[in-house]
């Protein structure tokens, strides 16, 4: 185990490299940039040099690609992620105050998607073909079609006009109003949710469905188990290591929801930031974010692979 534990970690180090040089590179082939923007706000006089070669030097953007990319590398070895282009705040400073608010809707988003699709999962495997699980297979396959951000968009339009109520879109912290903060980040979270529960449902359904034809199932069965212990015990522990698998790789999509979420429902979170610095091509806030989405997808991800040997005992790391 802390042999594969090891390898696991020291392979995390170039698998950040390439993301960071990917992100990097490519922010920089996207037609315009932030100097483009910045000049529009630059008063040009007759005779001064050019506000583009002023801009350009003052944000170190004219030298070579691989310059830039080093001295950023070089920075966040230290720990720091550049400074913005545009508020001249250091990039670790405004992560910083966004990262818990989506933190706090990706929490609750994967907690809803788990809390609806275990349950109905694994009532339908257990009662496959029955009325009530084709019903429930038709929602969860509703759920994976409608996206959240169009579902997000319904929710700000139509209960203000059939009942007159409207989701905040001004932050409350939880300290001034836990009440109203918590509507605020439920509703997003929930929306989140749903499309997430709809693939964890028809996984767990299906994993659900093989399992129980196992033998050692139908051994349990004859020794007169009681059907709860069967299927939590025996079934259920096997039948999530592809749900966690799929849980890991769900991930990425959970964190580009969240950017289109938080900024229908104006959440000041890391993905109306992660908006705002894409709009201004704030080169350092992007790549800083992209850095440290990349880093928890990966640890948590490791987390998730660990987790199989505690879920089947079979299963040896080393």
């Amino acid at each position: 185990m802390h042999a594969y534990l090891l390898r696991r970690l020291l392979l995390i180090i170039p698998t950040l490299l390439i993301i960071t040089v990917i992100v990097f590179a490519g922010l920089r082939f996207v037609p315009g940039d932030a100097v483009d923007i910045m000049v529009t706000l630059t008063p040009y006089k007759s005779g001064d040099e050019d506000p583009r070669v002023v801009l350009r030097r003052e944000l170190g953007l004219d030298l070579p690609i691989h310059v830039q990319y080093g001295r950023w590398m070089s920075g966040v070895v230290r720990g720091d992620l550049g400074t913005s282009f545009w508020s001249k705040l250091p990039v670790t400073q405004q992560i910083v105050i966004g990262l818990p608010v989506s933190l706090e809707v990706g929490s609750l988003a994967l907690v809803f998607s788990l809390l609806i699709a275990l349950p109905v999962a694994i009532y339908s495997g257990i009662r496959p073909d029955s009325v009530t699980d084709h019903v429930l297979r038709a929602v969860a396959i509703a759920f994976i079609c409608v996206p959240s951000f169009w579902i997000g968009t319904m929710v700000l339009i139509y209960p203000p006009i059939w009942w007159g109520w409207a989701p905040r879109l001004s932050w409350i912290p939880f300290a001034a109003n836990p009440v109203a903060h918590t509507i605020m980040v439920v509703i997003p979270a929930f929306i989140l949710g749903m499309w997430l529960s709809g693939i964890t449902m028809r996984l767990t359904r299906n994993m659900m469905l093989e399992v129980l034809r196992q033998d050692y199932i139908r051994t349990a069965w004859a020794k007169g188990l009681r059907e709860r212990l069967v299927i939590v015990r025996h079934a259920l522990k096997n039948a999530l290591i592809p749900v966690l698998t799929m849980v890991g790789l769900q991930l990425p999509v959970l964190v580009g929801g969240a950017v289109v979420v938080e900024s229908i429902f104006n959440l000041p979170g890391v993905g109306g930031i992660m908006v705002q610095a894409m709009e201004k091509r704030d080169y350092a806030i992007v790549s800083g974010l992209n850095l440290i989405a990349a880093t928890f997808i990966l640890f948590v991800n490791l987390v998730i692979d660990i987790s199989y040997a505690w879920l089947d005992p079979r299963i040896r790391y080393r």
